[in-house]
């Protein structure tokens, strides 16, 4: 069998440095533009709807292919690693999450054809 990725664990800035966060790595550049387009959605809806659809879009994305593991909890308790999960969470830490988290991506080289 070969392995393509695996779990990383994701560093984050302050305020988020004591966050701690093990997703699956971007192993697949289609994946990578994937979520770089999200972001870009989010950062360029100009409307209430628009940020709501792109972030639930991020939070869906990072959840099924991120598959992360966290340690976040609010008041009410732990915040499941799930697309209503991240509900719960601030804008700007799913935001530096995603961030994080395409960092894991590391192009291959391409090799010469013959």
């Amino acid at each position: 069998m070969f392995a393509i990725g695996g779990r990383v664990p994701l560093t984050l800035a302050a305020p988020w440095s004591a966050v701690r966060c093990e997703v699956d790595s971007i192993d697949a550049e289609p994946v990578r533009q994937l979520v770089a387009h999200r972001v870009a959605q989010y950062l360029e809806a100009d409307d209430i709807g628009a940020q709501v659809a792109a972030r639930e879009a991020l939070a869906s994305i990072l959840v099924s292919d991120g598959r992360p593991v966290w340690d976040l909890v609010t008041a009410k308790g732990p915040v499941p690693p799930t697309e209503s999960g991240c509900l719960f969470i601030p804008t700007a830490l799913l935001l530096a999450l995603v961030d994080a988290w395409l960092d894991t991506f590391e192009p291959k080289p391409r090799r010469k054809r013959a």
